[in-house]
């Protein structure tokens, strides 16, 4: 169901989506994820009504299922996915592309066994980086394909595994093909 974030009212959400799941102090669990950029939009169903490409995404944890939030030069649009719609989730890690120099400073602590997780912020930007991470959303009327950078997989995978779809969730490398044994 896609609406335009003016029409939406929150009862019809809970409708469709369940109530926005309670934050809980005590078990920190990421309520939103971060920012991606919409790439494609297929909508099955009625294939005129469909959202902007490169819109700015972001997702919202619900009790039956999850909110889609775009936004694109101040028209916001919500999709709501409800769970038993939803047929898989595809979280694809962008490459990790490092060239070490043993002459840099982020090369000599990694000799010495400093983690390449903390190592790589003592690289310049030419050493080391994170290719595009991507998001794909296969749904009985949606298939969504999301983009961001490869910096945020960590802050996605955190979200999608805590998230009400985390049973449907694979995560794969840039260059694996998705199989039921990555769930």
């Amino acid at each position: 169901m896609i609406l335009n974030a003016r029409e939406a009212q929150e009862h019809e959400l809970r409708k469709v989506v369940g109530s926005a799941i309670p934050f809980n102090l005590r078990k920190m669990k990421a309520s939103g994820s971060s920012g991606l950029f919409l790439k494609s939009f297929i909508n099955y169903k009625n294939p005129e009504k469909t959202l902007s490409i490169n819109s700015k995404c972001s997702f919202e944890n619900r009790v039956n299922g999850i909110l889609l939030r775009s936004n694109n030069s101040n028209v916001q649009m919500m999709v709501a996915l409800p769970l038993n719609e939803i047929s898989k989730i595809q979280l694809i890690k962008g490459d990790e592309i490092n060239h070490l120099s043993t002459f840099s400073l982020g090369g000599v602590f990694h000799k010495i066994g400093l983690s390449l997780r903390y190592a790589r912020y003592l690289f310049p930007y030419r050493f080391y980086r994170i290719d595009p991470m991507d998001l794909i959303i296969y749904s009985k009327n949606y298939k969504m394909t999301f983009r961001t950078s490869g910096y945020q997989f960590e802050n996605q995978l955190d979200f999608w595994r805590s998230s009400s779809v985390a049973a449907k969730l694979a995560i794969l490398d840039k260059n694996e093909e998705w199989n039921s044994d990555n769930l």
